[in-house]
């Protein structure tokens, strides 16, 4: 049982890094146009913002 455990955990892992690779590579291909160059600029500060709000909502949370 633990050796299909330790199996099951190596094939995952496995998996993960293949993912993770893939990721990497297909990121790398994008075209860098100015348009995309905007586009990008524009989705990272949405995030940044949203995780700033989510932030500011969980320190305000904890304090009551």
């Amino acid at each position: 049982m633990v050796y299909l455990v330790l199996t099951a955990l190596a094939v995952a892992f496995v998996l993960a890094a293949l993912t993770i690779v893939l990721v990497r590579r297909e990121r790398g291909r994008t075209a860098s146009g100015p348009e995309a160059q905007r586009t990008e600029a524009a989705a990272t500060r949405r995030a940044l913002g949203v995780r700033g709000q989510a932030r500011a909502y969980t320190r305000f949370a904890r304090r009551f």
